[in-house]
């Protein structure tokens, strides 16, 4: 998903973060590809039923923008909104985004 990052699985909220995409399964889906990452995958903004799904993954407090890759002021504003609220995933001031999660699990390998 184009200019978010999710928990993963096994962090914190990250079980939260699927059953918040899980509610978007077997729905008709519109895919904005906007590239294709080093894996081959699409690189896309989903949207369902004109909803823009990226972003309100991030407005539910349940993914970052992910800055890296992404200067989309939509998302950095929901982020903004999101901290500021302490819901979700930023309840916990200490939150790890999903690559700073990624890189320590690597470097424990």
């Amino acid at each position: 998903m184009d200019g978010i990052d999710a928990p993963e699985s096994d962090q914190e909220y990250g079980q939260q973060a699927t059953a918040f995409i899980n509610r978007y399964l077997y729905k008709e889906v519109i895919v904005i590809p906007n590239g294709v990452d080093k894996y081959g995958r699409t690189i896309g903004t989903l949207f369902v039923n004109g909803a823009n799904i990226n972003l309100l993954e991030v407005q539910e407090r349940f993914a970052w923008h992910y800055k890296k890759y992404s200067n989309d002021q939509q998302l950095s504003d929901a982020e903004v909104k999101a901290r500021k609220e302490k819901k979700g995933l930023w309840q916990n001031e200490e939150a790890i985004a999903p690559w700073e999660w990624r890189k320590k699990k690597t470097e424990r390998l």
